[in-house]
């Protein structure tokens, strides 16, 4: 896997070797290197396979010319390591003799799987009529190894696409103890809020403008959209889903709206390079609802106090009967109301 400089410069990436876990812990080891040395990390693989490889037989057809590749040079030193294997000084059978012959004189895998399978045949009816199973499926493994290797040498760089890791240098939770105080004392609530609110503005502002512009289509996009494992989330919608509440409660028993996104993958969808696999899920269902009968007064000395009788709250006083609490209209707008708000138009005349 490589990387541009550009990309080094815009995101610190790792360079190195680390664990793709999205991939699992085997198949996701990665290499990630520089654009010039995985260059030379593909020439030099491509070397080696050809040093321990020759062209050994070529099957000419009308239509194409295939080049069999043998790693010769690995089987000569694995038929060496059979033979010492094998090898005793005790009287054996004729099979023993004629397969440490064949591991003696082979030269290329095909041939010897050829010659051991021959062995293993005419020698069916005898009782070491298996002696030779072994070599010649380390001879089969051998052809089919480096045949593979050798046609996607060329494939190292990209083979796992360009999935890269983030050094996260500066990645982690807000703590609202670690906020400098002004005074030298310990952080209220108020404070920390007020300390954190930019941060938090920023955010939401750069999650408005890559929704603005990776979102929506036709629109001219000044910003990377492919800076995330994923340009966007999906979501289904369903804009005649039944009422969430009861029946009676909804203005619409089916005119409602439902928004699920659906199982997020922390490794596919959010990109977190962790061990522990999680799957998020958000599902937002919208009704109107009526107020009638789920409404009544409170007098405090505030003015009177809408109370929403849809359920119960727990509250630091107690469990409430009520889940919301707000002015009511009257006194939201008593000022607006009143005959000495100054309100500003034309003097329109009738005639």
């Amino acid at each position: 896997m490589t990387t541009d400089s550009n990309d080094a410069d815009q995101y610190p990436v790792y360079l190195g070797i680390w664990t793709n876990w999205s991939r699992g812990q085997v198949l996701g080891l990665t290499l990630t290197l520089r654009r010039q040395e995985a260059n030379l990390l593909v020439a030099f693989t491509a070397f080696f396979i050809a040093f321990v490889s020759r062209t050994v037989k070529t099957f000419h057809t009308a239509r194409t010319d295939c080049g069999t590749k043998i790693a010769t040079r690995f089987w000569k030193v694995v038929c060496f390591a059979f033979h010492r294997l094998y090898a005793t000084a005790t009287s054996q059978s004729a099979v023993y003799h004629q397969r440490q012959a064949i591991l003696r004189n082979s030269s290329t895998p095909e041939g010897s799987i050829q010659q051991l399978v021959r062995l293993i045949w005419a020698n069916r009816h005898m009782s070491d009529r298996y002696a030779p199973l072994l070599p010649a499926i380390v001879a089969l493994l051998c052809v089919t190894a480096f045949t593979a290797a050798g046609g996607l040498s060329s494939q190292i760089s990209t083979a796992v696409g360009t999935e890269v890791l983030i050094r996260s240098l500066n990645c982690g939770i807000l703590d609202r103890k670690n906020v400098p105080s002004s005074s030298g004392g310990q952080v209220t609530e108020t404070q920390a809020f007020f300390a954190l609110a930019p941060r938090k503005a920023e955010n939401i502002d750069n999650a408005a403008n890559y929704a603005q512009q990776c979102y929506s289509n036709g629109t001219a996009r000044n910003l990377d959209c492919g800076r995330f494992v994923t340009k966007q989330l999906t979501k289904f919608t369903d804009d005649d889903a039944l009422c969430p509440f009861e029946g009676k409660m909804c203005r619409s028993s089916s005119k409602n709206l439902r928004i699920d996104s659906g199982y997020i993958s922390s490794h596919e969808h959010l990109g977190i390079n962790s061990p522990d696999k999680f799957f998020a899920r958000n599902v937002l269902h919208c009704a109107p609802i009526v107020t009638d009968d789920y409404t009544s007064q409170l007098s405090t000395s505030m003015g009177n106090i809408t109370l929403y009788h849809y359920g119960s709250l727990l509250s630091p006083s107690g469990l409430k009967d009520y889940v919301f609490a707000a002015e009511s209209i009257d006194s939201q707008y008593a000022f607006g109301l009143s005959p000495d708000f100054p309100a500003v138009g034309s003097n329109y005349r009738v005639s």
